[in-house]
């Protein structure tokens, strides 16, 4: 079995809003891409160690469409 982030592999969407204004958040990716400039190259295996990812988790950024405010949310990862 291997284990795989349902967000990074467009199994499943994650509609939130923004705590400050309610508008709609857009997924813009896993936050270790935004690291680095060669952080979204890395495996990711490799990028989980550097940083610290906790195993079985996926931590994605989001972005509000309104007013910009960021937010990380944390995705569990699941078999398949």
């Amino acid at each position: 079995m291997e284990i795989i982030c349902p967000l990074c592999n467009g199994l499943t969407t994650l509609e939130t809003r923004c705590s400050h204004c309610g508008g709609r958040m857009g997924n813009k990716g896993r936050v270790q891409d935004f690291y680095d400039s060669y952080s979204p190259y890395l495996e990711m295996e490799i990028r989980d160690g550097l940083w610290g990812n906790r195993s079985g988790q996926c931590c994605h950024l989001y972005t509000c469409n309104q007013c910009g405010r960021e937010q990380e949310i944390t995705v569990i990862e699941q078999k398949i």
